[in-house]
Parts: C-alpha cells; sequence; structure tokens
C-alpha cells in the first residue's frame, strides 16, 4: 500500500513539475539481515549527499489475536 501511495505522490506531485534522479534503498529487515545493515549505511549516505530522504512508512496487516 506504501508504494502504491508513492507512486501517486511522485507521479501527480513531483515529476510534472522537478526533473530529479530518484534512488531507491530497502530498509525492510530482510535487506538489512542480508546486508548487514550495510543497506541503512548506504541509504544514510545518500541521504546526506542529496540533502534530502523521504522514508515511506511501513504498513502490516495484523492478523487478528
Amino acid at each position: 500500500m506504501t508504494r502504491i501511495i508513492w507512486k501517486f505522490i511522485k507521479e501527480k506531485l513531483i515529476l510534472p513539475y522537478l526533473e530529479v534522479p530518484i534512488q531507491y534503498f530497502d530498509l525492510g529487515i530482510e535487506s538489512r539481515d542480508a546486508t548487514h545493515d550495510q543497506i541503512t549505511i548506504d541509504c544514510a549516505n545518500a541521504i546526506k549527499a542529496c540533502g534530502v530522504g523521504i522514508k515511506c512508512a511501513t504498513i502490516l496487516r495484523m492478523k487478528n489475536v
């Protein structure tokens, strides 16, 4: 769901007005574990270099308990 919302925001509010390269970093737990958190460091360095970052919230479907 988060990716759908981000796609809408990007297509309607950003790309029609700005020509910017967009970098993506998967900060999910699986990706962080697989890279021993290197992905987090790479993401932080990219934000530092660009001066901006957007973090899409994680939306998890909860099972009824």
